[in-house]
């Protein structure tokens, strides 16, 4: 976890925009708004994937159904991308038996009539995973596990501190500060204080990097609708 507390944060970013205050265009909620949307910039798994954003969330499967819901009410938080699907064939433990799901898009869906049986196919729309071939009686009941990225909980109170290594509390307070210098319109100092803070954050290895092994593949939960995929 970090150990700069959001009041901190503020503090430390009005002395790096030239000791403003709050008459001077720097109220708590301007910079709030700045450090959030700095921590939500650099926590975006397209940015920089953070081990702390990786999350897991196992459905049951419904006979004859072929779409569920991911969505924040369902999971208990916002999925910001779908890394993996896996269906486990048998009870859920080491020894159970797997199918991996792969990915298409949400045209390959719409462009066909979905057989029954066990599903190895997958799409994201919006916050809804669909499936095929759809489930039967024969596959209801058998877990599938969705992994994939989580939108990390807002700083809000004075109090909070970041969910990730204090390391990236330096990062943030850069990052922070572009937003701010964006804001105000000193968009030269923007620039600047820009590089610094994406050199900073890049300079810190992603976690997928150290992973044993990477597929390099993932789709999106697009809020716009579309799912995105990679390769």
């Amino acid at each position: 976890m970090g150990t700069l507390q959001l009041s901190e944060f503020r503090s430390e970013l009005r002395f790096n925009l030239g000791n403003r205050t709050a008459a001077d265009g720097t109220t708590d909620t301007r910079c709030n708004r700045w450090i959030n949307g700095a921590y939500r910039h650099m926590t975006f798994p397209m940015i920089h994937d953070f081990r702390e954003t990786h999350a897991t969330y196992d459905l049951t499967l419904v006979a004859d159904q072929s779409t569920y819901n991911i969505d924040a009410t369902t999971v208990g938080f916002k999925f910001l991308g779908v890394r993996s699907v896996v269906n486990y064939l048998e009870t859920v433990s080491d020894l159970a038996r797997k199918r991996t799901l792969y990915p298409r898009n949400i045209r390959w869906f719409d462009r066909r009539t979905l057989h029954s049986g066990t599903p190895s196919l997958y799409a994201v729309e919006n916050e809804v995973l669909h499936i095929a071939s759809v489930p039967t009686s024969a596959e209801a009941g058998q877990t599938v596990r969705v992994r994939g990225w989580r939108e990390l909980a807002r700083l809000s109170a004075d109090s909070d501190v970041t969910a990730v290594a204090d390391y990236f509390d330096e990062v943030l307070l850069l990052g922070a500060q572009w937003f701010a210098e964006r804001s105000l319109r000193y968009m030269d100092r923007a620039e600047r204080t820009k590089q610094e803070y994406v050199a900073l954050l890049n300079d810190a290895q992603p976690s997928e990097e150290l992973e044993g092994e990477n597929w390099d593949f993932q789709v999106d939960v697009n809020p716009h609708g579309q799912n995105r995929g990679m390769m």
